[in-house]
């Protein structure tokens, strides 16, 4: 409704301009509608009130104003408004017979006004006559800024603020239903619980012939509102209002087995505790948070003994130890060569940091023992050799001498080699036990 005009001079200095494309115009407009007392019994007289203004910016001429009660044309009058102007019009009504009725104003009808906006010059109005039913809404706590809203025989009316209501009802029999949750704000709310006469009904049927009073009774409930934050825990809910809840996280949870989990830590916000289960007394709106801890496994693959297998909280440092050698007892053992995986070294041990699940091998190795027995001379090539190594065994000497005539003479190999040379192989594809066999001559 208004263009910029920009201005610039040739000394480089400029300036805008702002202009109002709108000419003056007048915008009469029905600003309120209203009956004083706002309740109506039959044969009693009351005001009807109309206040109409003119929110334009020129002078609104004479022009005419008509009020119609049921489409019947019931008062007019002709006024004049400057510009911001209002006139409030006052007019006497009294009702012979009960039941509803339909006020509505209308400015000037004949167009005698030129106006950018019509759709204000209209405004209607419903009455009921009857009788005064009082309301009394009075949620525990609740203050003047309390919106709700309350049907009677299907129209729908909004209130703001708590106490006493009068309501216009008609005689006979009438349907009540007021608004069954009320929020106070997203975390309070009051839930209808009954009526004052004990009916739990909403909507119910009352019936009238007289003015009557009737309460209200609500719970206030307030909400837990609980943030998971990534585990299982107890949900979220609505509570009345002093009930006592047991807050509870399952722990560990998410598990991927033998990779990741999640361990509860503890509870923040309006609770402050590390154990996994809480009672809370719902006086208030609370706002509680899981806080949860990640934690990566250590798998170790040995087929002998490793230390340090397990669950670790996340970016820790796990420590893997091992003995380097493992003896069977039958003539066999194992020794460590080295780590593979997520770890490498020949080291026995190492620390890793667990900043993922991780999977970790020992590297063996199998030797099989050659034992060699003897009862005389040297013999070498016993000891410890890999699979299936070809082992060299050796006697130094075929023949020793005595000093009293006698001598021992080598004869052969037995056990698990043969042959009578002092020397030989074997294949240690298992532990392997050869003797020395000798023989003792005499001296003639």
């Amino acid at each position: 409704n208004s263009v910029v005009i920009s201005v610039a001079s040739t000394d480089e200095s400029s300036f805008s301009v702002i202009v109002d494309t709108l000419a003056p115009s007048t915008d009469v407009v029905v600003e309120s509608l209203s009956l004083d007392p706002p309740t109506v019994h039959p044969n009693s007289t009351v005001s009807l009130n109309v206040r109409v203004a003119n929110e334009g910016t020129l002078k609104a001429k004479t022009f005419g104003v008509e009020i119609y009660l049921n489409e019947t044309l019931f008062a007019s009058r002709k006024i004049a408004l400057n510009a911001g102007e209002g006139q409030l019009i006052q007019l006497s009504w009294t009702p012979t017979t009960t039941g509803a009725y339909f006020f509505k104003v209308v400015l000037d009808a004949e167009k005698v006004l030129s106006e950018n906006n019509r759709e204000n010059n209209i405004k209607t109005f419903r009455v009921v006559v009857g009788y005064t039913l009082t309301l009394v809404v009075r949620p525990p706590g609740a203050g003047g800024d309390l919106e709700w809203w309350l049907a009677v025989n299907g129209v729908n009316q909004t209130y703001v603020g708590v106490g006493e209501f009068q309501i216009a009802v008609v005689p006979g029999s009438n349907t009540l239903q007021i608004q069954p949750t009320i929020y106070l704000n997203p975390s309070s709310r009051y839930i209808f619980r009954q009526w004052g006469d004990g009916v739990v009904s909403n909507p119910r049927v009352i019936e009238i012939s007289s003015d009557m009073s009737l309460s209200t009774d609500f719970n206030p409930q307030y909400l837990l509102s609980l943030e998971p934050n990534g585990g299982a825990s107890t949900s979220s809910g609505w509570y009345d209002s002093g009930t006592s809840v047991t807050i509870s996280a399952t722990s560990p949870t998410n598990v991927v087995d033998k990779q990741s989990r999640l361990v509860f830590l503890n509870w923040s916000g309006d609770v402050a505790s590390n154990s996994t289960t809480v009672e809370i007394t719902m006086s208030q709106p609370h706002n509680v948070t899981a806080n949860w801890k990640t934690q990566y496994y250590l798998n170790i693959n040995s087929p002998y003994t490793a230390s340090g297998e397990g669950w670790y909280d996340a970016n820790s440092q796990a420590t893997i130890s091992l003995s380097t050698t493992m003896t069977t007892g039958n003539g066999t053992r194992h020794l460590f060569t080295q780590w593979s995986g997520d770890l490498s070294g020949t080291d026995p041990n190492q620390l890793i940091v667990m900043s993922s699940p991780r999977f970790v091998s020992a590297i063996w190795n199998t030797q099989y023992e050659l034992t060699i027995e003897s009862e005389y001379g040297h013999t070498a090539g016993a000891g410890w050799y890999a699979p299936n190594v070809q082992a060299t065994f050796i006697v130094d000497t075929l023949a020793i001498e005595s000093a009293n005539g006698t001598r021992r003479v080598f004869t052969k190999w037995s056990g698990d080699a043969s042959g009578v040379d002092s020397t030989g192989t074997v294949t240690m594809d298992a532990a392997k036990v050869i003797r020395a066999n000798w023989t003792t001559q005499y001296r003639v």
